[in-house]
């Protein structure tokens, strides 16, 4: 049976789209049987088991957690905070500047141990990191380092290697792309909804553009495959 570890931040009674896109997908695995394990942040250290499924929750103390007071619950968990009062700029500055990637992961030597452990004993056969924030993909590469294990990271390991700093798509791909997955989601049930975070509507004067690849896994996968095998063709890579 393949075994799957899922690295996500975010999970436990958290209903955004960085969560809910992994959700869905841990579901249909499951009904694959594939055993699938996630680990991510929460309140309290606490492992749940059921079935083929295992949820792993750590506590985690970062630095944001010092600034959890009734004054800043205003405070943003973003990059870039629009707030006017000047501690929480300066806040945001220390932030940015001086906890690279991120400040969500303080402990993450603690983590990388009881990763490692808990593959080796599990026998796990591929993880999963995702993002944001960015420190979990710092955490799996410090993992894979270490032990060998399948990691979805072909394209970062592609970057490594021709020594790349940044990649963001051509403008030209970008715009055929938004082009493509408007096309496919008029065709469904998705752009009916009246209120969906896949199409912005959380948040008010956003345009409605579907985001997610709409038509499938397996299309997805054929689609990824043919870019990697044309060398990241239509990417703006740039080299150190």
């Amino acid at each position: 049976m393949k075994k799957i570890l899922l690295i996500s931040y975010y999970w436990k009674n958290d209903n955004s789209v960085g969560k809910l896109r992994w959700y869905n997908l841990v579901k249909e695995l499951k009904k694959l049987n594939y055993n699938i394990t996630v680990f991510s942040i929460g309140d309290e250290h606490k492992i749940i088991e059921k079935d083929n499924f295992t949820e792993i929750i750590w506590k985690n103390n970062s630095f944001l957690d010092l600034f959890k007071q009734s004054s800043l619950q205003d405070y943003s968990k973003g990059v870039i905070d629009s707030s006017n009062n000047l501690f929480i700029k300066f806040l945001s500055w220390i932030r940015v500047n001086f906890f690279y990637p991120d400040a969500r992961l303080s402990n993450l030597n603690k983590i990388e141990s009881f990763l490692i452990d808990y593959i080796e004993r599990k026998d796990i056969n591929l993880m999963i990191t995702t993002s944001p924030p960015h420190s979990i993909q710092l955490l799996g590469k410090r993992i894979k380092k270490q032990i060998d294990i399948e990691w979805i990271s072909d394209f970062i390991k592609y970057l490594e290697k021709i020594k790349s700093i940044s990649v963001e798509p051509e403008s030209k791909e970008a715009k055929n792309w938004v082009k493509k997955i408007t096309s496919l989601a008029s065709k469904s049930l998705f752009m009916k909804a009246k209120n969906s975070w896949y199409k912005g509507d959380n948040i008010p004067g956003k345009p409605k553009i579907f985001i997610p690849y709409p038509a499938g896994l397996p299309q997805y996968r054929e689609i990824c495959n043919k870019v990697r095998k044309k060398m990241y063709k239509g990417f703006c890579i740039n080299l150190r």
